[in-house]
């Protein structure tokens, strides 16, 4: 009888351990795949960053001939002068 008992007690433990081990570690695995998850995605928002100043570093150099800043219009004379 007392074997049945400590058998018993054994098989609810081990039941109830079980369970609550595979919940914990799916939980982990879930949470482990999120941060990966988002680690991806800032490399890709970074990416897409750099990228944008690269293009508008390049969009502004166009707009000014190269020469920083400095922008020349066009050279118009008054009548009469």
């Amino acid at each position: 009888m007392e074997n049945v008992i400590v058998w018993l007690v054994v098989t609810l433990v081990g039941s109830f351990g079980g369970s609550y081990l595979s919940s914990y570690f799916k939980r982990k695995g879930e949470n482990l795949a999120t941060h990966e998850d988002i680690d991806k995605l800032v490399e890709q928002v970074s990416a897409v960053t750099k990228t944008t100043k690269e293009i508008e570093a390049k969009i502004s150099s166009e707009k000014t001939g190269g020469l920083h800043g400095c922008v020349y219009g066009p050279s118009y004379s008054l009548p009469g002068r």
